[in-house]
Formats: structure tokens, C-alpha cells, sequence
């Protein structure tokens, strides 16, 4: 499942650019390879003037970024991007529960 960017759909979980630009960090999950580094860098960089995304969503990102731990970047991007979506309307709106 690859993360969905305006319009923009992509198996890899990060684009080129941004993982030539991180440290190399990648974790497998579901027989995919992630780098939660990556891909919360871009979050940032594509949010950055969002006036529709809360600025606490961006703290936490920076705050990720900033420890390096690659564990606490897995973890901020799975509740931000892999979840539910970073904003509170879709949120409120779209169930998260699976229709099967």
C-alpha cells in the first residue's frame, strides 16, 4: 500500500529523492521495506503551508526527526500516514474499520 500524495499514487513507500536523503534506515513491514524517515520527511515538506493540517501534527514530525530514533519515526508515521488520515474532518467522517 503506497501512501497517496496529491493525486500522485506510488507503491514505494517514498520517493527516490527523499531516501537518497536519509541515513539508510529502513524497516520491513508486511514484506515491503519502509523508511518512516523518508516519508515523514516529505509529509513535512508536502504540509508545510497546510492550512487545513493542525500544527501540533507537524511538531511531532520534527520532533521524530530531530531524536533519530527510527523506532519513534515508525511509530509517528504509522498514526500520521498509515492509520487514519492527519486530519480531523476525514477522520471524523471515514471509518477506519475494513468493509469485508
Amino acid at each position: 500500500m503506497g501512501y497517496f500524495f496529491r493525486g500522485k499514487t506510488s507503491s514505494a513507500s517514498a520517493d527516490a529523492e527523499d531516501v537518497a536523503t536519509t541515513t539508510g534506515a529502513a524497516i520491513e513491514f508486511g514484506g515491503e521495506e519502509i523508511h518512516p524517515e523518508a516519508d515523514l520527511k516529505k509529509f513535512k515538506r508536502l504540509h508545510k503551508w497546510d492550512p487545513f493540517l493542525d500544527v501540533d501534527k507537524l511538531d511531532v514530525v520534527d520532533s521524530a526527526l530531530a531524536t533519530g530514533d527510527l523506532e519513534k519515526e515508525a511509530a509517528v508515521e504509522a498514526t500520521l500516514l498509515v492509520e487514519d488520515s492527519p486530519y480531523a474532518e476525514v477522520r471524523n467522517a471515514v471509518s477506519t474499520r475494513s468493509c469485508a
